[in-house]
């Protein structure tokens, strides 16, 4: 498989905004970023075929699935992992789940030094990532509580989605911007396309969001799923 022959969707639904795009023609890329809210469910196969319209491609034609598998929304996670997964069932398409910080850590590239990312998780709480020289350092991601940041920091950059670090957290070092990253649809798509290049798939029944902690909608599904088992 090379990439001038592959076919690659990228699904981004971590947060309200459904981020899409799509690679094809060995040097082409459509896109799509839409605030839909709660509504992710409601939209996704709708903004998908209309990828695939503008593109002029069929579901069939897809080689690879990139989809972002968090931290982020608990539901809006599972509406993007299930209908990569259902696609991807259907037309014979491998996967590859990519993370948040993965897709931070695309903006990071040439950075030697140590660095951290911090993604948003529930009040008084953050998931951090530490990336060197733009690769996430896996055994690295967890959720910290807010007093636990800066000593887990100590004199290191730090980047973040969504948060105000200098406003939360007095003394942590960013840039003169606030180290504010904005990941779209495209980093996910680079970051898939190398994965994929390199043979690096996921395991369809497998692949599932990343949790580092039970979220509030998660807890309520299980006590839903306990209740109909009842």
């Amino acid at each position: 498989m090379s990439n001038d022959t592959m076919n690659i969707l990228a699904i981004d639904t971590a947060t309200s905004y459904l981020q899409l795009a799509m690679a094809y023609g060995g040097d082409r890329m459509v896109n799509s970023s839409n605030d839909v809210g709660r509504l992710q469910g409601q939209v996704i196969l709708k903004k998908i075929e209309e990828l695939f319209e503008s593109t002029e491609l069929r579901p069939a034609d897809l080689d690879v699935i990139v989809v972002c598998i968090g931290p982020g929304s608990f539901t809006g996670l599972r509406v993007g992992i299930a209908a990569a997964k259902s696609i991807a069932e259907v037309v014979d398409a491998h996967v590859v789940g990519v993370t948040m910080f993965d897709m931070i850590a695309e903006r990071l590239p040439d950075r030697e030094e140590v660095v951290w990312a911090m993604v948003p998780s529930r009040r008084d709480e953050v998931y951090l990532a530490r990336i060197k020289s733009g690769q996430v350092e896996g055994d690295s991601i967890d959720v910290y509580a807010d007093q636990k940041v800066a000593d887990t920091v100590a004199n290191d950059l730090m980047y973040a989605i969504s948060i105000d670090v200098p406003g939360r957290f007095p003394g942590i070092k960013t840039e003169a911007d606030g180290g504010l990253i904005h990941p779209t649809a495209a980093d996910l798509l680079r970051v898939g396309t190398r994965r994929a290049l390199a043979g690096q798939f996921d395991d369809l029944v497998l692949l599932e969001p990343l949790y580092l902690q039970k979220a509030i909608a998660e807890i309520r599904f299980d006590e839903r799923q306990r209740r109909s088992a009842d």
